[in-house]
């Protein structure tokens, strides 16, 4: 909303310091310190009350170069405008500009307390199936034994001494050299203006007009909740004097499941082990789903499964809440191969050969020689020591030798000769010794 423009200039708060609009900040400074002085209730108790609050609230103004600046354009309605104080209904400077309420405040009734989230965790069987659940927390509410008023019955609040009931005091600021007074919520009666004597405290909150409550809300899981969902309770957060309860969230944590992996939001993944019969011949096997279903998974003969292929069954996923459609069951196969020497018959492995498709044949051109001196192969295993690589060390470099300082007690020598460490100029290859 665009500032409106005051077409008289305002001079209210300078008016109120008793200087000019062209004052400089330091004789600003200097007629607050005067006029704070003077109607101080602690120095003045017969000065009005609102009079100290609308001096502060002035300086407040003009010694901000910012605020300044929209006072002397547009005037108190500018800044009303622009501070979100209201159009119309301040009841003094000190409400404007000291944290009264606000016109959204005044407009649609008390501040609003946050929010709470609490976290919910769940099984994946409760999403797919849907569930309701007790949850209990604690709240604060207002002392029922006292009403919120923190008294005993038949006691009252009295004005708070340290700030004659205005709720600020007078505190001490530096700005250079120089030092001002500014005032700050009072400590004693944290800016009430009102206190408790320590005889007159209701027993059961301790003056502090709150409780705890322990209150149990029903949380409704529908089928297809997705994880991370935020289900909300408006209003049930903390009740206190003069706000707006706030609301309270449940976070929905899925738990890991053994079986089953929710993926793609609305689809199920399992994994599932065949062996190499059941790949190439097909198969029937059941899976006990989320709802206690038992579901018949089939594969037909002549089709072969590979290894880490992956397979649908339409509709036998979660449930979208959205659009109420179904997702799928994926199943990702891990095929087993028969163990080594596993076919001990010629015969067998004959008729395999017969039966499975044609192997590849070996074609050399001629007059290209084949190396076949080491053609075996041997199962493949990454090595985890670091000392297959080892470089070579220098003569007098440590550099490399073991921390323990026994780096040569985990090599011997398949020769016992010393002389015959190098062969030929090259050395010689230990071997790790066993323990």
């Amino acid at each position: 909303m665009p500032v409106p423009r005051s077409r008289k200039r305002d001079t209210t708060l300078y008016d109120l310091l008793e200087v000019s609009p062209d004052a400089t900040d330091a004789q600003i400074a200097k007629a607050y310190k005067i006029a704070a002085m003077k109607y101080h209730p602690d120095r003045n108790p017969e000065a009005p009350p609102e009079k100290f609050k609308e001096i502060s609230a002035a300086y407040d103004v003009l010694k901000d170069e910012h605020k300044r600046e929209v006072y002397d354009q547009y005037g108190l309605e500018g800044l009303k405008e622009g501070m979100g104080a209201g159009g119309t209904g301040a009841t003094s400077l000190f409400d404007l500009f000291m944290g009264g309420p606000s016109r959204h405040q005044r407009q649609h009734g008390p501040p609003k307390g946050e929010s709470k989230v609490i976290p919910l965790k769940v099984t994946l069987e409760t999403l797919y199936n849907g569930e309701t659940k007790s949850v209990p927390f604690t709240r604060r509410v207002t002392c029922q034994q006292c009403n919120g008023s923190g008294c005993k019955a038949g006691k009252k609040r009295v004005h708070c001494r340290a700030c004659h009931g205005q709720g600020v005091c007078m505190g001490m600021t530096r700005m250079g050299p120089l030092t001002f007074q500014q005032p700050v919520q009072c400590r004693e009666c944290d800016g009430e203006g009102e206190v408790i004597a320590h005889k007159d405290k209701c027993s059961m909150c301790q003056g502090n007009k709150i409780a705890e409550e322990n209150k149990v809300l029903d949380v409704v899981i529908l089928p297809g909740c997705s994880n991370g969902k935020k289900i909300k309770f408006r209003g049930e957060n903390d009740q206190l004097p003069g706000i707006e309860p706030g609301d309270v969230f449940f976070l929905i944590q899925q738990e890991k499941h053994a079986v089953f992996e929710r993926v793609h939001e609305n689809d199920l993944l399992i994994k599932m082990k065949i062996n190499l019969n059941e790949s190439l011949t097909g198969f029937k096997r059941t899976i006990q789903h989320l709802d206690g279903r038992h579901v018949l998974i089939q594969h037909p003969p002549n089709q072969p499964i590979a290894p880490h292929s992956m397979k649908k069954i339409t509709n036998q996923g979660m449930i979208n809440m959205e659009t109420h459609h179904t997702g799928d069951l994926i199943i990702q196969f891990d095929v087993e191969f028969p163990p080594m020497n596993f076919f001990t018959d010629p015969n067998i492995l004959q008729l395999l050969e017969s039966i499975l498709p044609a192997k590849s044949v070996l074609e050399v051109p001629s007059g290209v020689n084949i190396d076949d001196s080491s053609s075996s192969m041997i199962d493949y295993k990454k090595e985890t020591h670091s000392n297959k690589h080892r470089s070579p060390q220098k003569p007098g470099d440590d550099s490399n030798e073991d921390i323990d300082g026994d780096d040569d007690a985990q090599y011997t020598d398949d020769d016992d000769d010393d002389d015959d460490d190098e062969h030929d100029g090259h050395p010689q290859v230990h071997s790790c010794a066993t323990h």
